[in-house]
């Protein structure tokens, strides 16, 4: 992905709560989990969407258990995803198991958590006007840039992100715009006391400028303003320093793969 791409830029939608609170605990324990069906970006399929299993802990504990859930999803249930969260074990046991049931590497991402937003400073907005998308005209700016921000599809950005969307309020959309020119993205949705912080994007032209982080802390802003005590975010490498200096704190590396049709 390019930009300042963060939460979870192949999943979207309400799963990703769930599923970044379960990658952010800390208590990576040999566990299998499945989470989901929540929709993926990657491949922005209509109708259904991805089963992601969660794998916290040494992957060869829970392979026989991770096998298990494998088989429950048939073809015809949707693309599969399973996330790794075991940074420490990544060496030829993991590939030996994922050549076995026939995942192959789809990403890389960091695991995030801000235990502390409360404490957050507004940086200088660089002449960024950030505003709140509240209308169909507004979230289609929004996905455009995020469309071009992320390298993604943008009909498949559409589908994600439909109109309906405006409506419900535990998400906001963020729209940041330089010289009226919509060029920055980003989100936050909530879940109770948690939060997670997605859709961080800038268009390649304004990049370097601290529009991400701009529009990361406008996110952040306005999810403790509605009871978030605690946020959540997953990073690219590069994100990921970004987000380090506004006080997120890197929990673990997560690998996504993704399953194989065997031939």
């Amino acid at each position: 992905m390019v930009g300042h791409s963060s939460g979870l830029d192949h999943v979207a939608a309400f799963g990703a709560v769930e599923l970044l609170s379960f990658l952010s605990s800390a208590d990576p324990r040999a566990t299998v989990r499945q989470v989901g069906p929540v929709t993926s970006v990657l491949t922005g399929a209509p109708g259904y969407g991805v089963n992601v299993i969660v794998v916290l802990g040494p992957p060869a504990a829970a392979e026989s258990i991770l096998e298990g859930e494998l088989s429950l999803i048939g073809p015809d249930d949707g693309p599969v995803q399973v996330a790794f969260r075991c940074s420490e074990r990544t060496g030829r046991r993991l590939r030996a198991m994922t050549r076995r049931l026939h995942l192959r590497p789809l990403t890389e991402h960091r695991a995030m958590v801000h235990s502390d937003p409360l404490s957050l400073q507004a940086p200088p907005s660089n002449g960024l006007a950030v505003s709140l998308v509240q209308d169909p005209d507004a979230l289609s700016r929004h996905v455009a840039v995020m469309a071009e921000s992320f390298g993604m599809d943008r009909p498949g950005a559409a589908r994600l992100f439909p109109e309906s969307l405006l409506s419900e309020d535990r998400v906001q959309f963020f729209n940041g715009a330089v010289a009226g020119r919509t060029v920055a993205t980003a989100a936050a949705l909530r879940a109770d006391r948690l939060a997670s912080i997605n859709n961080i994007g800038v268009v390649s032209h304004q990049r370097n400028r601290g529009l991400g982080t701009a529009m990361t802390v406008a996110a952040m802003s306005w999810a403790t303003s509605v009871g978030a005590e605690k946020l959540v975010l997953d990073a690219t490498a590069s994100g990921a320093r970004l987000y380090r200096r506004l006080g997120f704190e890197e929990v673990d590396l997560v690998r996504f793969f993704q399953r194989k049709i065997p031939r």
